[in-house]
């Protein structure tokens, strides 16, 4: 820890903090800035340092970290604080999520003594640049914080202009040199079998688990006949791992290891002894254009490229080989930051709780004013704004720790039983996490009933409790690989299990993990998961498609292939309201779109309820029945039809000749012509 090249800029770190409100550090990777700098300003004698970390993972492993160094129990002088783990007691230095900070915002009081870290800054997420814009405002009426702005790779120059000039301090970090290399014609199982040496350890970046997950099959299969490469150990890491799990990768193996990661190990983790790292220079990266939510595999910029080849280098000299055939310097320099390329409906909710207009805030990056307009749109039809201001809905949807639409959901919830509130709690679980379902995934027992069927949401619900039960009914033998035998990805299943007990603790709610759910109450439930979506429905295109729905984005969307409505055809409803998500699969010529529908909930349009309540999002059209001599009035979603009958408007017929010159009728309602029939 001595020669952290940090160390050797401490006294200008302590000066700078101490004569400006605002200090830029950008130290290399390998630097020890995340650990070092909180030490050294508590040593000064600050008293409430609180840091900032973009994933809970990098909060905990950190704030253990330097509780090591200390040489006591994390919790002590050292805590973390993230979403659904924390420290008990206060602690002078306390390591946080951004999300968890920027949540506690309006409950801070900025006291004499307190600094605020903001740590890998360069990835400017939505809270990033939030808190960047708040605490720019905080520091014009409160001279006792103090802000610390901390990044390896990042555009320093703009921040420091953002805050007038403040100082930025230049730390480099390579105790060791990397040599690159660069590999556009060779794949990534070419470069791991030529790079990796016995006895070494190889760091491997991909842009998903499935892509690890297949990677890894090959790799240890290529290996066989590889004999010179000895028998390295092979590992994934990936954010759906459990700490237990991650933590292997630390390890120290005599044949060497070779691990395969996700952008996770590009800053949440630091794995030191790493003697090369091989690149694919891609990530997955959530984009919203034209209101849906599009996965992307990306290009990743230079200054990310950095970031993972400051992964090697730390203990000895290392070697970064990106494979890839776009060279570092035709990269962008800089990523998109998220508030530019994401949905801000939350954004948007924050602020307005904070009676902050987007529009009005000073961002270091501007977001689209389109996604703005998209966000208050939303939420108006969420009940949560009204003529730009928050609504008593809006506060209290604010104050859940859950996206808008999930919020609303919970609220809606109230309307019924105590049970049916406590069930919206594990469905809003559901709705915030991933999938749990792997592949292979099976349940031993599947009666779930015809009304629990008609929503993918409540079907997830019903074999969460399943699942749940079976295990519980098990012995310590049959529960050993009792998530494993039935592809459940354990992670995501505790994850979601404890963002229900959470939500249920937090608002009160009864906790329904160990009850039956009836099927009236199944009924209830999909009325809260449609008061929440009810800007998006899709409707049953019965063409020679498949199994297909169409919206009023006129885009047809392949159901996924999880949802229940896939199992048979005879089971598909008319309507559904669904979350859209777009793939982008493939690569070059063969690179295309999967346009899908997610969590697809069933919607009964012969009911009045329902239909009153989607009525003013589908296209209203008017069709004249000439036997009937009445004026329908009709509801479009795609090009299937809802038809109401409207009896108090009467046509007008503009008597004309046709091509052929017979005499026909134009019929026009309301001054559109809305259709023709003979004379």
């Amino acid at each position: 820890m001595n020669n952290l090249p940090i160390l050797d800029f401490e006294q200008q770190i302590l000066e700078s903090v101490a004569l400006n409100p605002v200090t830029i550090i950008q130290a290399d990777t390998g630097a020890g800035k995340s650990t070092q700098v909180p030490q050294m300003l508590y040593m000064e004698g600050y008293n409430k340092i609180t840091v900032t970390q973009p994933r809970t993972m990098a909060a905990i492993s950190l704030a253990n970290r330097v509780a090591e160094e200390f040489g006591e129990e994390v919790g002590k002088s050292i805590g973390y604080k993230t979403r659904f783990y924390k420290t008990e007691k206060t602690t002078p230095i306390t390591y946080v999520t951004d999300g968890y900070l920027l949540s506690k915002y309006n409950e801070q009081t900025c006291l004499s003594g307190e600094v605020v870290v903001l740590d890998e800054i360069h990835e400017f997420n939505l809270n990033q640049e939030t808190l960047l814009g708040l605490y720019k405002k905080e520091l014009e009426k409160n001279r006792n914080l103090k802000l610390v702005v901390m990044s390896a790779t990042m555009d320093s120059k703009r921040i420091s202009d953002f805050f007038e000039e403040a100082p930025v301090i230049e730390v480099p970090g390579k105790l060791y040199p990397v040599e690159e290399f660069w590999e556009p014609t060779m794949t990534t199982k070419s470069c791991i079998l030529k790079y990796f040496e016995p006895g070494t350890n190889m760091l491997v970046f991909l842009p998903g688990k499935e892509e690890i997950a297949n990677l890894h099959a090959e790799i240890k299969e290529a290996l066989k006949f590889v004999p010179e490469k000895g028998e390295p150990c092979i590992f994934e890491l990936h954010g759906e791992m459990s700490y237990e799990q991650q933590k292997q990768v630390f390890g120290h193996y005599d044949g060497g290891k070779i691990i395969l990661a996700t952008n996770v190990a590009q800053t949440s983790i630091t794995v030191p002894d790493i003697d090369c790292v091989v690149d694919e220079g891609t990530c997955k990266q959530m984009i919203f254009k034209n209101g849906i939510q599009n996965l992307e595999v990306v290009d990743i910029s230079q200054a990310d490229c950095l970031q993972r080849k400051g992964r090697a280098g730390r203990c000895k000299p290392g070697k970064y080989v990106l494979c890839s055939k776009i060279e570092m310097s035709c990269r962008k320099q800089f990523e998109v930051p998220e508030i530019q390329r994401t949905s801000l409906e939350n954004f948007v909710l924050k602020l307005a709780a904070m009676k902050i207009d987007p529009t009005e805030l000073e961002f270091l990056h501007n977001p689209d004013r389109e996604n703005v307009k998209n966000a208050k749109s939303l939420l108006k039809n969420l009940d949560a704004l009204q003529e730009g201001t928050i609504t008593k809905i809006g506060a209290e949807m604010e104050k859940m720790p859950v996206s808008a639409r999930t919020a609303r959901m919970l609220i809606e919830a109230r309307k019924y039983s105590s049970e049916v509130q406590g069930d919206m709690a594990i469905v809003a679980s559901i709705f915030e996490n991933p999938d749990f379902r792997g592949k292979k995934f099976r349940i031993m027992n599947d009666d779930a009933s015809e009304e629990c069927m008609q929503s993918d949401l409540t079907y997830q619900m019903y074999l969460i409790k399943q699942i749940n039960a079976e295990w519980h009914a098990l012995d310590y033998e049959g529960r050993k690989d009792f998530y494993k035998n039935r592809d459940i990805k354990y992670k995501i299943f505790k994850n979601i299990l404890q963002a229900a007990k959470d939500i249920a603790d937090k608002l009160h709610l009864k906790y329904m993990l160990y009850q039956e759910t009836s099927d009236s109450d199944y009924q209830a439930i999909r009325n809260c998961i449609i008061s929440a979506y009810c800007d998006s429905m899709y409707a049953f295109e019965t063409s020679n498609r498949g199994i297909k729905y169409e919206g009023n984005d006129e885009v047809y969307r392949k159901l996924d292939n999880k949802s229940v409505f896939s199992r048979a055809w005879a089971d598909i409803p008319t309507y559904v309201i669904a979350k859209p998500l777009d793939l982008k699969i493939g690569e070059g010529w063969d690179r295309h779109t999967v346009s899908l529908i997610t969590n697809a909930t069933a919607v009964d349009l012969e009911d009045e309820a329902n239909f009153q309540r989607f009525k003013s999002m589908m296209k209203c059209e008017y069709s004249y029945d000439r036997y009937e001599e009445i004026v329908y009035r009709v509801f479009k979603v795609g090009d299937t039809e809802v038809r109401r009958e409207e009896t108090n408007l009467v046509p007008i017929f503009e008597e004309y000749r046709d091509w052929f010159g017979d005499w026909r009728y134009r019929i026009i309602v309301e001054g559109k012509e809305i259709g023709t029939m003979l004379a």
